[in-house]
Formats: C-alpha cells, structure tokens, sequence
C-alpha cells in the first residue's frame, strides 16, 4: 500500500498529505472521454488506453475535443472528496498526467498552467520530469518510473503523484479547486516511433 506522505519542499507548495489512509483506498474507475480527444488519438475500446496516432482521424470538432494539444480527458467528474488512480507508462519517453478543469479552453494553443485550469506532471525524453508550474517546477524522479499514481483531494486543493511500483511518493501541489475537475492524460506524440507505446489506466489493487 503506498503512504500518503509529503516529500520534501519545493518553493513552498509542498503541504502535508493526510496520512490515516493509504491513498490507494481512494482508488476510483476512471475511463477516457473520446469526445473530448485529439483527432491524432487512438483509444482502446474499453476506454482504457490511449496512444498517439501517426495520422489525424476525421472527427467531429465538437466543442468538447481538443484541436491542437494531443491529449483526453476522463469521464468521472472530481468536485469534492479524494480519488486516487494509477497509470502505466512504460518505456514511453514523454507524457503528461493530472487534472484540468471542466472548464478549460479546448482550442488553439494552450497555456497549461493551474492558473489557467491545469495541474499536472509532465515527463520529456525520459528524464526530464517538471510540474506546470510557470515557470516550470523541476521534480526528481529518481527512479524511472513505470506506473504513476495519482491522488486528488479535492476539499484540500492537492493533486499528488507517485512512483508506484517503488512507493515513492513524487510530488504534491497545494492549490485550490473553484470547478469541478477531471482526469487529464497526454501520451504526447511519437518521437518518430521513440515514444508510441500507450498510457493505459491500470485497476488498482484492493487493500
């Protein structure tokens, strides 16, 4: 079971986490919204995994979709609670996984910052591994990791992330919610066949 506990300060964002649960007891289902994804992405059919496509799909430009950015949102709707959820990323060389408001721009080119709806973890060519912030907050990640947990406190206004095959805690960012959020993932491009493997939702084991 992985703790949830504070690692150590970074610019002052850290706060500390509750600690009288695991996080992986707030485990919820998440699947991905494929109204809400980029023409370039491929989801599987149980709404599990997603990679990015070498070619753009002919979709209806719904105002739900993104049209610039390669990302897809989840379904299930956060506005109050913890929920907790575990991605696997493989080898891939560049992702990003967090949450964004309901309410985000959807078009054009997007600056994604918490100021502007978007709180997530961001990994470019295996080893750089930042938080949104602006500017960006550099994060270590120590080990590479293989499966990234994510734990949302909403009534606390924490978004955490996790090593969870090495039980590491990665990150935490203290913010505040005003909007309902949601599951936020991106595979990013292929890197010329670098980076193609998917980012799939993994079931979390009971306690």
């Amino acid at each position: 079971m992985l703790a949830s506990e504070t690692g150590p300060a970074e610019s002052g964002l850290l706060l500390a986490q509750p600690r009288e649960r695991g996080v992986q007891e707030y485990a919820v289902d998440i699947t991905l919204d494929a109204n809400t994804a980029h023409p370039r992405l491929l989801l599987s059919e149980d709404l599990k995994s997603v990679r990015c496509g070498e070619r753009t799909q002919m979709l209806p430009d719904n105002p739900e979709r993104f049209d610039r950015v390669v990302c897809v949102l989840g379904q299930q709707q956060i506005s109050s609670g913890r929920h907790y959820w575990e991605v696997e990323v493989g080898g891939k060389t560049d992702w990003d996984l967090g949450v964004a408001k309901r309410t985000i721009n959807r078009k054009g080119k997007l600056e994604v910052t918490p100021a502007n709806g978007y709180w997530f973890l961001s990994l470019r060519d295996k080893k750089s591994c930042t938080f949104r912030t602006q500017p960006c907050t550099d994060v270590d990640l120590a080990l590479n990791p293989q499966k990234i947990g994510v734990f949302v406190d909403y009534d606390n206004g924490q978004v955490s992330f996790y090593n969870v095959d090495a039980k590491i805690h990665i990150y935490t960012f203290n913010d505040w919610f005003d909007d309902v959020v949601l599951p936020f993932f991106s595979p990013c491009t292929n890197k010329q066949g670098k980076n193609q493997g998917p980012l799939t939702i993994s079931q979390v084991p009971g306690p």
